[in-house]
């Protein structure tokens, strides 16, 4: 009888650890495989929360899995390599990721989406003006350089005197400008800024941005400023106002002691003061 009662705990502590084997539950033990686990959040607003349901994606595995509703995923990895992680999920920008491991090595990443309302240009070049034909303006709203006679524009690069410079709302459409910033920011602190702190409460676009130009600055730059700043005129009434963040990350002479200026942007299409740059 206890032979018989032995040969059937045998089975069923064979039956679960088989279960366990095919559902990819291993042991903390198994020295056999490495695990990249970890968390993804959403960037939506100020209180990052965890997204349920984003896919990840690992290649060359082609395996895929879904977060639960912490944000948590877990591969087992069968092999030392370096494998791609691409994280996805409707309604925000895709994010990759490539991890080295080695066996039987455990890692933890935390992965941040962010939001297809939030779009971050960097890099815009432009000139400052000397006709209708130079290249000084900027379409804040899609992130691009544009000639001073397009009318698709939000501001333009000004000499103000020789040695400095200021960006200005022109004819096309009407930007308002918040004060300078306190302080000054390195590109990577720009980065991830989140917010323009105007306290406790949500942003007022008739008294939060009261300028229609920058702070003249000197060429080259003291200091890196950096502005918030409202998209009045692309506002109709009924889509969401649109906000943003402007970091002038350089501005120099050519050889034909023509100014250019460099300048970094984020937006939030919503009307969120909300600015998370940094997917990842």
């Amino acid at each position: 009888m206890r032979h018989r009662i032995f040969n059937l705990l045998s089975l069923i502590l064979l039956s679960l650890s088989l279960a366990g084997f095919r559902s990819g539950c291993l042991s903390n033990t198994d020295y056999s495989y490495a695990v990249i686990s970890g968390f993804v959040y959403d960037s939506n607003d100020v209180n990052v929360s965890p997204i349920r349901g984003a896919k990840v994606t690992a290649f060359p595995l082609n395996t895929e899995v879904y977060t639960d509703s912490s944000g948590y995923f877990k591969f087992y990895i069968p092999n030392e390599a370096t494998y791609t992680l691409k994280f996805s999920r409707n309604g925000h920008f895709p994010v990759t990721k490539k991890i080295a491991i080695k066996i039987p090595d455990s890692l933890s990443i935390r992965v941040i989406l962010l939001p297809t309302y939030v779009i971050t240009f960097n890099n815009i070049h432009v000139e400052h003006f000397y006709n209708i034909n130079s290249l000084s303006s900027v379409n804040l709203r899609e992130g691009y350089a544009a000639f001073e006679q397009n009318i698709q524009k939000d501001i333009s690069f000004r000499d103000s005197v020789f040695l400095s410079a200021d960006l200005v709302s022109i004819p096309g459409y009407e930007t308002t400008f918040s004060p300078e910033f306190p302080h000054s920011y390195t590109k990577s602190q720009f980065d991830t800024l989140s917010i323009y702190d105007v306290g406790n409460r949500p942003i007022d676009p008739f008294t939060d941005f009261p300028y229609k130009s920058t702070e003249v600055f000197t060429v080259p730059l003291s200091k890196h400023p950096v502005y918030a700043f409202y998209l009045k005129g692309r506002y109709n009434g009924t889509d969401p106002r649109i906000y943003g963040l402007l970091r002038i990350d350089s501005v120099y002479f050519d050889g034909n002691y023509f100014q250019h200026a460099i300048i970094s942007v984020k937006i939030n299409t919503k009307e969120n003061n909300w600015f998370n740059p940094n997917p990842e």
